[in-house]
């Protein structure tokens, strides 16, 4: 098992008052040049984007919310959501989400590790399993009723094809106090604003498209697979296939809109 990175949270629980404000700072300020970026340097096509921010800002306080997606580029996030209302990325950012990103990236000296921390980015060791500290710390954010965001096939795709997602998410849905709404994204074109190979700077002009589908919902199968699974890796596994299969249904109406819009 590979060590963990120093855990910046802790100065959050010492000094909560001071962290929040720093948190709000940072988010608001990468929120509103992310929003620059996908808007005005380049194009975004949103579709039924009301579908999240209804849940982000209507749904139950008790319940949390997961979004997945797929991953084409490092810029996906905070890019893409961008596209969210600027009070939402500013004034009440507080309904922002948490993320998991890779350790190797985002946490490799104590300035990114404070900055994402700030930014509501939780460091996650690649092959360390579903219970190292990110995901403990991320499940107890997700039963205080908070949005999490998972990029589910575990890292840059760079070739779009479609991949098993990881089992993670299963585990976090399996072990939440109350079923969060599972809501699955998936957008195109994130890799043209930043490619995955050199010169690694980001571009302008490029057409990006974001299609936000349904909420899945997992309370009969979750039901089904407690009993008649032995191992929880069984009802991890039975979670993370489903929401693989409508994942990649939305990944083949989302290509479709961006390909055949252009």
């Amino acid at each position: 098992m590979k060590p963990s990175p120093p855990w910046p949270f802790d100065v959050a629980q010492r000094n909560p008052r001071t962290w929040k404000i720093s948190s709000k700072i940072c988010i608001s300020l990468v929120g509103a040049i992310s929003k620059f970026w996908c808007n005005i340097l380049n194009r975004t096509n949103c579709v039924d984007m009301d579908q999240l921010m209804d849940l982000v800002k209507n749904r139950d306080e008790k319940v949390g919310l997961i979004t997945v997606s797929n991953h084409h580029s490092c810029l996906d996030d905070p890019v893409l959501f961008g596209n969210m209302p600027l009070n939402i990325l500013t004034f009440t950012n507080d309904k922002m989400r948490w993320a998991l990103g890779a350790s190797e990236i985002c946490y490799t000296n104590k300035l990114f590790s404070y900055f994402f921390a700030l930014g509501r980015v939780l460091p996650v060791i690649r092959g360390n399993g579903v219970f190292q500290p990110s995901m403990q710390y991320i499940l107890q954010r997700l039963n205080e009723g908070s949005w999490i965001h998972l990029f589910v096939e575990g890292g840059v795709n760079e070739t779009h094809e479609k991949k098993r997602i990881k089992w993670g998410v299963g585990r976090l849905i399996q072990d939440a106090k109350t079923l969060p709404i599972i809501l699955p994204i998936w957008h195109c074109g994130m890799d043209d604003i930043l490619p995955n190979k050199e010169p690694y700077f980001p571009r302008v002009g490029k057409k990006v498209t974001l299609v936000v589908g349904k909420p899945i919902y997992l309370s009969g199968l979750l039901r089904q697979l407690r009993e008649t699974s032995k191992q929880p890796q069984q009802i991890w596994k039975g979670l993370a296939d489903k929401i693989q299969e409508e994942l990649h249904k939305l990944q083949d109406e989302a290509e479709r809109i961006h390909y055949c819009d252009r």
